[in-house]
């Protein structure tokens, strides 16, 4: 998609983290490290950009003007930090009833090895919620 508009991603921007709180401190301080720094930063949760501000703020960044933070899930803390966070809200709500729909299948018709590996695809609408932390 971003190579398709023009952009294309450096290869050292592409860093994992392990989800949990302090992850994003961790691995925004690599990217911060690295020469030429990212202007932006989409991480794959919330708690992980919130970690990602406070390391860019810790070194005296200003976010969204340094540097853009967007997550990914919609967490009540997002709203309530400065600059508030910018991310993509999914519908929890919606995600949990399918997942519950499909284990009940699974247990009415018997688990079984095949069930199990066939992989089920479901895309869900999501919304970009826009807050402060992405300057836009």
């Amino acid at each position: 998609m971003l190579s398709e508009n023009g952009c294309e991603l450096p290869r050292e921007y592409i860093v994992r983290g392990n989800y949990l709180c302090g992850s994003g401190y961790e691995v925004m301080n690599d990217l911060l490290d690295l020469p030429t720094p990212p202007e932006a930063v989409f991480a794959a949760n919330d708690q992980m950009a919130i970690d990602a501000m406070m390391a860019a703020q810790q070194r005296g960044m200003r976010v969204p003007e340094d540097v853009a933070v967007v997550g990914f899930d919609d967490i009540p803390m997002g709203s309530y930090i400065s600059p508030t966070l910018t991310t993509v809200q999914q519908p929890v709500y919606e995600l949990g009833w399918h997942a519950a729909q499909k284990a009940f299948e699974m247990i009415r018709t018997g688990i079984d090895q095949p069930t199990i590996a066939a992989p089920h695809k479901l895309f869900l609408p999501t919304s970009l919620v826009i807050r402060h932390s992405c300057g836009c």
